[in-house]
């Protein structure tokens, strides 16, 4: 078995000292939208070996606390002049990776530096075998470029991937030996990161055949998980073409596999599947990284641009302060000199007034007593005079305004003298049973006439409407108290008080009623305005 090629995807592997277990880290992460950046939640501690130039070395594999039962050994032999370290794996008693986690594929074999460097060594599967049933034990050869690492073997979903997920099988032990002696050992603690949990990212069941088929082709399995994560990763929005690329891809070798193609077809499907998936998603993780770093900056700028306005606002208030400081200063220094002035001034006046005769001083104050108190009454009478005249000639431009509004209401009403007092009939029709809140366009200027002559009346108002041919009883009554109450609005908007007004609808009987004995009930009149008798 060779170590297949791979391209990796960015992610971040910390490593440094421990023991032979995993535990999840505390803590946790806010995610501050769907893809999130890497963070370490597990452990595990074994040992980096450094492996010498030019000899053949021998080392231990063990599987962890879940799966004691796997055992193996790796032999490593480091070429100086080509700075590479092969590796031939040999280990038995492999479980099926769906037995390690649900959304496991296939096994991967890492190497990884005390510096926090990994490397994917390839896929451990059974030669020549194209399925995972009956992985009781295999070999692999590969190679890396490091001298000094710990190696693992963990389940991953699909064979591409870039950094270890936590589901880690196998490990190197710390009993190690070479051609030339001990070899040099030192322990290792490898964090793995958030996103190596891909189980939460699997969303999707597998299709029915995977469970049902032993000989169903790892490949097709490996390329659905490559998808599922993708797009999880938003690959369709960051990078839509390449992943609807990979998904054509797994649509062939799932069609190939169904038609019974030859399996080296299938294979080549879903092998491109699995690439253009993994392209995809890294492409997706890459720049939802890069939108979120220029949402930062825009934030960041905004935020620059905030402090700038700020301290430019700031620094013209300062040079107002200032100005307004050397303004006061100015201020004082002239009141203070014509505060000397005026001492001065009051000096003299004090001197002239001591040579006054007491008598001289009391007459001038009666004098100035009595001029002003003369202004006053003047003032008095004049204000007086000026009121009577507005009085009286704000009475005589309402006796005028009256007198107009009332022969004009009188042009357009029909105006009787009721029991309550006088009335007002209106000889059109303003409303209509379909609509009973619309006045008649027509009809608006009289009744705004009607509310200017009624608004500087203090008597109470009456408005009563009628309704005829607007159904039963029962529905014109309900019109023509909605055409009352319609009627008193529109009046109250023109400046009536409502409270002056008693809108009552007297329906399709007071329409007879208003008719009058032998007339029609077509002929009786919609409204009617009494102004009540004070």
């Amino acid at each position: 078995m060779t170590r297949q090629s791979h391209t990796p995807f960015p992610t971040a592997v910390m490593l440094g000292l421990l023991t032979l277990a995993m535990t999840p880290a505390t803590g946790a992460q806010a995610l501050r939208n769907r893809v999130t950046y890497p963070r370490s939640d597990v452990t595990l501690e074994t040992v980096a070996v450094t492996y010498p130039n030019e000899e053949r070395a021998k080392v231990s594999m063990f599987g962890t606390d879940r799966f004691n039962n796997i055992k193996g050994t790796s032999i490593a032999a480091r070429d100086k002049g080509k700075a590479v370290t092969m590796l031939k794996l040999d280990l038995g008693r492999m479980p099926h990776p769906s037995q390690v986690c649900q959304s496991c594929a296939t096994y991967v074999v890492w190497a990884i530096t005390p510096e926090g460097q990994t490397d994917n060594l390839g896929e451990f599967r059974k030669r020549g075998s194209h399925t995972l049933d009956g992985w009781l034990g295999s070999d692999m050869e590969t190679s890396t470029r490091h001298q000094t690492f710990s190696l693992i073997i963990t389940a991953e979903p699909y064979y591409l991937v870039a950094s270890p997920s936590r589901y880690v099988v196998a490990t190197n032990a710390d009993t190690t030996a070479s051609e030339g002696g001990g070899l040099k050992v030192e322990r290792n603690l490898i964090n793995f990161s958030g996103d190596s949990d891909f189980d939460n990212k699997i969303v999707s069941p597998p299709p029915a055949v995977e469970a049902t088929d032993k000989k169903y082709p790892v490949e097709l399995r490996q390329a659905r998980l490559a998808l599922e994560i993708a797009n999880y990763y938003q690959a369709g929005k960051y990078d839509q073409k390449t992943y609807r690329a990979a998904e054509t891809s797994y649509q062939q070798a799932a069609q190939s596999y169904a038609q019974s193609e030859p399996i080296e077809a299938v294979r080549a499907h879903a092998d491109l599947a699995i690439r253009q998936a993994d392209m995809a998603r890294r492409r997706a993780f890459s720049l939802a990284r890069a939108e979120r770093e220029r949402q930062q900056l825009r934030e960041r700028d905004d935020a620059l641009a905030a402090l700038d306005l700020n301290l430019r606002e700031k620094e013209r208030s300062l040079k107002e302060v200032e100005g307004s400081k050397q303004a006061i200063a100015e201020s004082n220094r002239r009141l203070e000199a014509d505060m000397a002035a005026a001492r001065e001034r009051v000096t003299q006046v004090e001197a002239r007034f001591n040579q006054l005769q007491a008598a001289t001083t009391r007459l001038q104050t009666d004098l100035e007593a009595a001029t002003a108190e003369k202004a006053r009454a003047e003032a008095q009478l004049a204000e007086y005079g000026a009121r009577c005249n507005q009085s009286v000639k704000c009475i005589e431009d309402a006796d005028l305004i009256n007198k107009q509004n009332r022969d004009r209401v009188g042009r357009e009403f029909s105006v009787t003298q009721g029991e309550l007092g006088i009335v007002l009939t209106l000889a059109e029709r303003p409303f209509n049973a379909q609509q009973p809140t619309v006045i008649a366009p027509g009809s608006q200027l009289k009744l705004d006439l009607l509310a200017d002559y009624l608004k500087r009346l203090p008597n109470q108002i009456l408005i009563e409407t009628f309704g005829q041919g607007c159904g039963s009883a029962a529905a014109c009554q309900s019109v023509t108290e909605t055409w009352a109450q319609t009627l008193a609005r529109h009046l109250e908007a023109q400046g009536v008080p409502m409270s002056r007004m008693t809108p009552v609808g007297r329906g399709a009987a007071g329409a007879a009623s208003a008719a009058g004995r032998g007339r029609a009930a077509a002929a009786a009149p919609q409204v009617k305005v009494t102004i009540r008798n004070e």
